[in-house]
């Protein structure tokens, strides 16, 4: 019997042994607060050199492209959405309603050829527009849109260019020109050149020979991108980025600077289609 009772004593003695333990691996909560579940804070995360994407512009677009036939989906009405507008002049007889010319020199463009405007260019600086002769200008929509034009022309000396273009309202020029050009590290003589007055996009230019070119000049969202028609396919010629806000698109025909003795060879734009994607 004494020896149940040792036994229970020292039964009891390790159970008080072992609550004090707990009680002082547990800090006590003040009273009157809430007992506090502890979480684990989340691990930073690892320092990269990678950037961040840029966002995506925000610019509504209704027209789904496809891999198959980007970038001319527009062209096909399986693919146009009913608010896409598709203005084009064929320039037979006389402009089409909408256009300004600035700086109009009527002894040097005219529409006699059929199915054509002629320009016939002057010594210009395409980067100072307010002095360039016969601009052809419209506005320029608030949303996505494809410039297209087919023009015949055959360059053969430095300066001379068949320009489509975009005029924004903070004084820059986005161009795509037919012309030819063999002063910069970009030129590549008779060509297509992709050039704005941005001063951090450099001009790109790739060779073409043939007299008839159709160009596109593309503005999405902050993005604007020049192609040329290259056998049935739609190739890069060049791109920049800028947060521009488009007022004017057009057409005209420069012959290189006033220190030239440039021939005044005509330009021929057989038509012009302004494509405007909501």
């Amino acid at each position: 019997m004494k020896r149940l009772w040792i036994g229970l004593i020292l039964l009891g003695w390790l159970v008080l042994m072992a609550s004090a333990c707990v009680s002082l691996s547990t800090p006590a909560a003040p009273e009157g607060a809430e007992a506090q579940i502890a979480y684990m804070e989340p691990a930073a995360p690892r320092p990269t050199n990678t950037p961040f994407p840029r966002p995506t512009p925000r610019i509504p677009n209704r027209v789904y492209y496809t891999k198959r036939c980007w970038p001319a989906c527009h062209l096909d009405p399986n693919y146009v959405h009913d608010s896409t507008k598709i203005f084009t002049d064929e320039f037979e007889g006389e402009l089409e309603p909408g256009w300004t010319w600035l700086n109009e020199d009527p002894t040097h463009w005219s529409l006699e050829q059929s199915g054509a405007l002629r320009i016939v260019p002057q010594p210009a600086d395409l980067g100072r527009l307010e002095e360039v002769p016969n601009v052809l200008l419209r506005p320029a929509p608030e949303s996505h849109f494809d410039l297209i034009t087919q023009v015949s022309f055959a360059p053969t000396a430095e300066g001379q260019a068949a320009v489509l273009l975009i005029q924004t309202e903070e004084g820059e020029i986005i161009s795509l020109i037919r012309g030819y050009c063999d002063d910069l590290p970009a030129c590549v003589g008779s060509g297509i050149c992709f050039a704005t007055t941005l001063p951090d996009c450099a001009p790109v230019g790739l060779p073409f020979d043939e007299e008839t070119a159709t160009l596109m000049l593309r503005r999405s969202g902050n993005s604007y991108i020049g192609y040329v028609l290259d056998e049935g396919e739609w190739v890069e010629v060049g791109r920049c980025y800028g947060m521009l806000t488009p007022v004017r698109v057009g057409l005209t025909a420069i012959n290189g600077s006033d220190a030239q003795d440039t021939p005044e060879t005509p330009v021929d734009f057989d038509s012009f289609t302004l494509v405007e994607r909501h």
